[in-house]
């Protein structure tokens, strides 16, 4: 099995790195895998190897700003004036018209994880045609601007005040301190993301991964947060099937019950099709989990289901 790495322009001329996985014989579909806050595409390559196993393609592309989609490694995380959230929506659809020129009249399954989730419930919502299903894994739960205010106002004077754009650690910690609460005594500030220790000794190794941002980059975050809250953005991609996946001791979805009234929050919306789904013993990580497999296995189930349903609905 072959893991093909090219670069694609993406919105504003920017190189984006992706790799793609073809399965042997034909493929039942694309999955478009969009990754985390924090990190990048070479974290799900496992997951990606395990989907073409069992005939799907794969693609997955570093946002602007992370991973290998920038011109210097020292920009990793460092949103400018030109930078907008938009731009990391609009780059997913330049990777989803190479996706469909590769696979014509193939299924396409839209598959976030934590800001991937945020931004795959944009793009089905911008651009409805690029997604068949989407798998909505490990996304926040609702947000209100009430509770939005004071990290937004941070980011703001923040953004005023630093001239040179470095990376804000007082914006990190606002962000991650609070996820750590609930595992203390911890054995590192990232024991949130996943129980196993292997994992998370490797992200804290790699410089690709754990970094904080620039202040402008959390200004737009938190505005792309709020925006898929909203019933104008929400009611654009209604009859999309998804399936929300989360850990039971994920703090980021509130340990399940944020999950939940994100997927009630859709289902008020015009989404008939919802699925829910809180693994047990697992935290914000699902995928990087000791017993992932089974994750994998529930996962590829669902897919598999959820095409065999619309395709017996078109006939």
């Amino acid at each position: 099995m072959e893991v093909k790495r090219f670069k694609l322009r993406g919105k504003k001329g920017i190189e984006l790195s992706v790799f793609k996985i073809v399965p042997e014989g034909e493929a039942k579909g694309v999955v478009h895998i969009l990754h985390g806050m924090g990190e990048h595409k070479e974290r799900y390559l496992h997951f990606a190897k395990y989907l073409a196993k069992n005939s799907y393609a794969v693609y997955a592309h570093d946002d602007r700003k992370h991973g290998e989609s920038v011109s210097d490694p020292s920009q990793v995380g460092i949103f400018t004036k030109e930078d907008k959230w938009d731009d990391i929506i609009d780059d997913c659809k330049f990777v989803n018209r190479q996706i469909k020129k590769d696979f014509n009249d193939v299924p396409i399954i839209t598959f976030g994880h934590s800001m991937g989730a945020i931004i795959a419930l944009k793009l089905i919502s911008k651009y409805p045609n690029t997604t068949t299903i989407a798998v909505i894994m490990g996304i926040l739960p609702p947000i209100t601007m009430t509770r939005a205010f004071v990290p937004l106002l941070f980011a703001n004077v923040l953004s005023l005040f630093n001239k040179s754009n470095k990376p804000s650690p007082f914006m990190g910690k606002l962000f991650n301190d609070p996820l750590i609460k609930g595992f203390e005594p911890s054995r590192t500030k990232f024991d949130w993301l996943t129980t196993d220790e292997k994992v998370v000794d490797k992200y804290i190794e790699d410089p690709l991964s754990g970094y904080s941002y620039s202040p402008r980059f959390y200004k737009q975050f938190i505005k792309g947060l709020l925006d898929i809250n909203k019933s104008d953005t929400i009611f654009e991609g209604k009859g999309i099937p998804l399936l929300f996946i989360s850990g039971k001791e994920d703090a980021v979805g509130e340990y399940g019950d944020g999950v939940r009234r994100m997927r009630e929050l859709y289902s008020g919306h015009g989404f008939l099709d919802l699925s829910l789904k809180i693994i047990d013993n697992a935290r914000h990580e699902v995928l990087n989990e000791k017993d992932k497999t089974t994750t994998y296995k529930f996962i590829i189930e669902w897919i598999q289901e959820s095409l065999e349903k619309l395709e017996k609905e078109m006939e």
